[in-house]
Formats: C-alpha cells, structure tokens, sequence
C-alpha cells in the first residue's frame, strides 16, 4: 500500500521515450564532452556526430534535499554551489531504477514491463520532438541503445513505476515531472557494469535529474556555442525523408518549480544552478 509520493524532475539534455524498452518511459542523458573541431566526414560515428554539434560540456547530475536522503552506497554527495541545503551527485553511465516498495526489486532496463509497474507513455508528455520534424522512420544511434548497454548514455533513467508529465516554464523551456508513489521510502539504485550504488530518500522526496552545463556545479572551461537542442540530433541516425510531427498538446502545465542557471550576461539574480531558461534546454521527446 503507497503512503507517500515522490517527485522527480527532468531538466536540460534527456530524450524521453516509450519505444527503447517497449511500453516504458525511459529518460536517456547524453555523455556530451566540449567539442573539437568538426569532423568533416559523409559518415560520421555517435562520438562524431555529437562533437559537430558544437554544444558546449554538459554533466549529469542528481541533485536533492540534504534533509530528504540517508545511506549513501557507492556515491558521495556534495553540497551544491551557494546552497549547502542542496546536495547533488554526478552520473556517469549508470543505469537508474526507483525501487518503490521494499518487497520488491524493482524494475529493470534490459526487460519487459514489470509486473507492478505502471508505464507513463510518452503521448502524455507533450515534449518537443527531435529536431523539430519527425523522421518516417526514425532510429535512435546503437550507443543510445540497450543492445550495447547505452554506451554513450551520462544516465539512463527507468520511470516504469511512475507518472509522467510534461511541464512549461514561462521562459518556454520544457521539462517532465514524473511521481513515484512509494510505502514511504524510495530507493534510487544506479547500475554500471558490475558496480551498484543507492541511496534511500523520504518517500515524499523532490528529486532533480539534470543535463546541464559543467558550470551546473563548478567552474566551466568549454567555450561552444552550439544550440543545446543540437544534442537530439546528434542522438539520432541521419534521416532520409521527414514528415510532420504532432503537435504537442497546448494545455500543458505550469512547472511547479523551475530550477534555472541564468546567462552569464544577464543582470537577473541566480536562482538556482542548474539549466539555461529557454526552450533549447527542453527535454525532448523520440520519436
């Protein structure tokens, strides 16, 4: 029997998608180091392709209440920048599941849909897809892919037992909010090759999964000014014909929060260090 609910948030980089795993939401977050120069080639590899989209370093992180989480295994948490009340982590590849119930396990990313689980299909979410324009036949980059463990995945997030929406901030960026509901604690178990790690929260817990810039918890040396959004395309194979894409639904709700990193520019006081405002920081949808 659930007695609490916990809310998770998806801000920046992350493709959502019910097809990876079919009949699953799954939030996939792009490793996406500081670009070189392009690579002028007809073909080019995943690495490649996102490397020519001139977007500046991003990281995955996890960020959380100080007073919300106990029992860290495998990670460290660190106090976010100018807010010691917040502590985040950084994702690498790990494969994340929310165990919601202390009798079972779990859901897990290479298989079917749980038996308790209950899917959020990405039809809810209203989120931009990718590029803007739909392929006629879209196919997602192997690296992005279970077949080879999500090779070039910062994170890869399984949200089969939740609720997911998507939610607009008044700047016009897009993020998804996803509730959990749980007996009272929520469990987030990381999965990287052999090595697990996990942390318990309150079961009412706020949780923040963000891909954004390096600047998100520290000082950044990448200069790229690529749109964020490029990333999406990168993740995709090159497409020979489009046609249109639905269009998402208009009604979607206000963020409750909104988490931002304001331009260096900008005169605006900062709110909180985690994603640029605008649309290009949305999360995006595939197909």
């Amino acid at each position: 029997m659930s007695v609490a609910t916990a809310m998770i948030q998806i801000i920046g980089i992350y493709l959502l998608s019910n097809q990876v795993v079919p009949g699953r939401l799954i939030a996939i977050a792009p490793r996406m180091p500081c670009p070189s120069s392009p690579i002028l080639l007809r073909s080019v590899t995943a690495e490649q392709a996102m490397n020519n989209a001139g977007v500046e370093e991003h990281e995955a992180i996890m960020v959380f209440a100080r007073s919300d989480y106990s029992n860290p295994i495998g990670w460290t948490p660190a106090p976010m920048p100018d807010d010691p009340e917040k502590m985040y982590v950084k994702l690498d590849g790990e494969q994340i599941r929310f165990i919601s119930n202390s009798s079972t396990k779990g859901p897990d990313l290479q298989a079917g849909t749980a038996s308790n689980a209950r899917p959020a299909f990405i039809s809810d979410l209203g989120l931009p897809h990718v590029e803007g324009r739909c392929c006629a036949n879209p196919q997602l980059r192997p690296e992005y892919l279970p077949s080879t463990g999500y090779l070039l995945a910062a994170a890869v997030l399984d949200f089969s037992n939740g609720r997911g929406n998507g939610c607009l901030l008044e700047s016009g960026r897009k993020d998804t909010i996803v509730h959990i509901d749980n007996d009272g604690t929520l469990i987030v178990e990381g999965t990287k090759g052999e090595t697990k790690k996990r942390i318990t929260f309150n079961g009412a817990a706020y949780l923040i999964f963000a891909n954004v810039p390096m600047d998100a918890t520290g000082d950044s040396h990448c200069e790229a000014s690529g749109p964020h959004n490029l990333a999406y395309s990168a993740m995709i194979r090159p497409c020979k014909r489009y046609v249109d894409c639905p269009r998402p639904q208009s009604d979607m709700p206000n963020c409750k929060f909104g988490p931002t990193l304001l331009t260096p520019n900008s005169s605006d006081t900062l709110i909180l260090p985690y994603a640029r405002i605008d649309a290009q920081c949305s999360n995006n949808q595939w197909p």
